[in-house]
């Protein structure tokens, strides 16, 4: 019996949750490992968590072109079948300790994130692509809604089974075992998907060429990011720092509300939203991030609301951004090239938590709220790159009529 390509797009999506899980299991998992029971140094499971993340970059166009060449549904069988080796190779490299030592287990290991990189690239570029070859370009901002919300559950599903391994909770073959079977159901019920159109092309087009296209698209979605990556990676330290411990469950709480009821009231009708629904969407996020900046400098009487109501008000604007950006990004290229100019605009998805990465440090010595701060301002640039993004989609359209 043949799937509707609505059914097949939900399932689609959950593939893409299975690999997120796995995902969020190794981010809980390698940690402890790493220091723990091999007694490497911080420095270490940091080169060994940014790995998987240089990986996925450095193979988001191969991806992208494999999916436009030879097939979404070939590229996510791929990416699964690599996404459970990288499983598989942890749970290798955890029963074999003894026999290899910490130094070949650490090359074990670092060799899975490379592998886990490319598989998770794989499934990234393809979870798009197929289910909008199935349905039709016109819907593309829905499809990437849905798949965004596969992406958060099991961003949040995973992250939470790999703090119960980093807790002790759950044993690191159960963990590495936990990243490996779930990819290979996946890849058994990739198998009986129907595949989405090729649609064949003689016209190959350069790095340059594909950048000249997507750039708007992606600058606006990395300026964007920003907010995300800051969130996950300063917004406990700073409240904490503050001694509003409660307060950091309760704002972290509030940014997943606001990013799925976003979704779940706006996604639906990405398609027919433009450029002024995504400015919105950056100076919601903009004036969230301002409040956590407040909160940083403010008094316990009124630090914790702002940091709450900012926190929610950033994940309600932040959740948009990708499938309206993601809009402009796909009708940047020709159908042909679909996978390649999404696989071009995800890569800026990883580029934003770089930036982030790196401004950090320096910023760090005025103090949480001056990234916060930083991140509410890129926000803002970021919608003059909606603007730019949307001005030249409108001009491809009204040149095709």
């Amino acid at each position: 019996m043949r799937q509707h390509p609505w059914t097949c797009a939900v399932i689609i999506s959950g593939l893409l949750c299975v690999v997120i899980f796995g995902l969020g299991i190794s981010l809980g998992l390698l940690p402890l490992y790493l220091t723990n029971e091999l007694r490497f140094t911080p420095t270490v499971v940091g080169a060994v968590i940014a790995l998987e993340s240089i990986s996925t970059l450095l193979s988001r166009l191969p991806a992208g072109r494999f999916s436009d060449r030879r097939g979404a549904k070939c590229g996510m069988l791929w990416g699964l079948a690599l996404s459970a080796l990288a499983g598989a190779m942890c749970l290798l490299a955890i029963q074999g300790a003894a026999q290899w030592g910490a130094l070949g287990t650490l090359g074990i290991i670092l060799l899975s994130r490379i592998v886990m990189g490319v598989g998770e690239s794989l499934v990234f570029t393809c979870s798009g692509t197929w289910p909008i070859g199935l349905i039709g370009r016109e819907s593309a901002g829905k499809v990437m809604s849905m798949v965004g919300i596969g992406m958060f559950i099991g961003l949040a599903v995973g992250n939470g089974v790999g703090g119960l391994a980093h807790q002790g909770y759950l044993s690191l073959t159960s963990g590495a075992w936990a990243m490996t079977l779930p990819p290979l159901v996946g890849w058994c019920i990739a198998l009986c998907l129907p595949s989405a159109p090729i649609v064949g092309t003689n016209m190959s087009l350069s790095l340059v060429q594909v950048v000249a296209r997507v750039w708007p698209s992606g600058a606006g979605f990395a300026l964007s990011n920003m907010g995300y990556a800051a969130i996950m990676s300063f917004l406990m330290l700073m409240l904490w720092s503050k001694g509003w411990q409660s307060t950091a469950t309760i704002a972290l709480v509030m940014y997943s509300v606001g990013y799925v009821l976003s979704r779940l009231s706006v996604g639906f009708y990405t398609s027919r939203l433009g450029r002024r629904a995504t400015v919105l969407m950056m100076v919601i996020e903009a004036l969230g991030l301002a409040m956590i900046a407040c909160a940083g400098v403010s008094s316990a009487s009124i630090g914790p609301l702002l940091a709450i109501v900012g926190s929610f008000l950033t994940g309600y604007g932040l959740s948009m951004v990708y499938p309206l950006l993601g809009v402009t990004a796909i009708g940047s290229l020709p159908a042909a090239h679909m996978g390649l100019a999404l696989s071009a605009y995800e890569a800026c998805f990883d580029i934003g938590i770089l930036l982030v990465g790196c401004i950090s440090g320096v910023l760090s010595a005025w103090g949480y709220s001056a990234i916060f701060g930083l991140a509410a301002t890129c926000a803002l640039l970021a919608c003059g790159c909606a603007q730019r993004a949307w001005h030249q989609h409108d001009a491809r359209a009204l040149s095709a009529v």
